[in-house]
């Protein structure tokens, strides 16, 4: 309940816009994933393991990757700029 109602109530997506989402196989980061893909966002995902990484893909993120392994600076200077 509190991504969806986070992601309703305040973040005012707009179609085509470039979203970061930290933990994003948790329960919340999770379902804002799901919630920012069918509004047309593109989705760049962090988590702390290569299977959580491999879960984060399967639920819709366009860039998933692992922060213990990849610098999260460099991921988001090549695949940004976020707008979220």
């Amino acid at each position: 309940m509190t991504a969806y109602m986070g992601w309703n109530a305040y973040a005012r997506a707009k179609k085509g816009e470039v979203i970061f989402v930290t933990t994003g196989a948790g329960p919340v980061g999770s379902l804002v994933i799901q919630l920012a893909k069918p509004d047309g966002l593109k989705v760049i995902a962090s988590a702390g393991s290569d299977e959580k990484v491999q879960f984060m893909k399967d639920i819709g993120a366009d860039v998933a990757f692992n922060y213990k392994t990849s610098s999260v600076a460099e991921v988001l200077a090549r695949e940004g700029p976020m707008d979220m």
